[in-house]
């Protein structure tokens, strides 16, 4: 009993100076949520602190097969709190533009750790491309001969109003 509540005590004592994990790589999300055609599609991941993607060049890679699209991300995972030291970021580059229709993005991690590298889906988002508003037409309000008779027909009520007044 008294070792269990040995080791209890050890516990408690040591908890203040445990390090929380700050290891973090949101869900993505697209930005439009509905896109157009015509429209430039964006893929959002935001992550930090102890894991991370390096914008470094060739990375991210975007590959199109039909209406799959995957896109890669090149990126860093690290498990000792030392290293943790990167602020919340956020990336957003863009997939391209679509024409009308039903797609679904695939977002990779192609990680770097101590472990060793892996791939890691970190989603499948699917989304429909809608085919862009026609310009909006203006709407004639009066025509020439219509201008014309709203005109006589002002005259008129002024010429009639002018004849009230003047009549004794």
């Amino acid at each position: 009993m008294r070792r269990v509540l040995m080791k209890i005590v050890q516990v408690l004592m040591c908890a203040p100076f445990a390090l929380p994990a700050h290891a973090f790589v949101d869900p993505p999300n697209l930005t439009p949520s509905a896109p157009q055609a015509g429209q430039s599609v964006m893929v959002n991941v935001r992550f930090g602190e102890c894991d991370g993607f390096l914008p470094d060049a060739p990375y991210p890679i975007v590959t199109r097969d039909g209406s799959a699209i995957r896109i890669l991300f090149f990126g860093y995972s690290y498990s000792d709190p030392e290293l943790c030291v990167y602020p919340p970021l956020q990336t957003s580059p863009s997939i391209g533009e679509f024409p009308p229709g039903n797609y679904a993005v695939q977002v990779d991690w192609l990680r770097v750790a101590v472990d060793g590298t892996t791939t890691t889906t970190l989603a499948i988002l699917p989304f429909t491309v809608t085919a862009a508003p026609s310009p909006a037409q203006p709407v004639p309000a009066l025509s020439v001969p219509g201008l014309i008779l709203l005109t006589m027909i002002f005259c008129a009520i002024g010429y009639r109003k002018l004849r009230l007044r003047l009549t004794p």
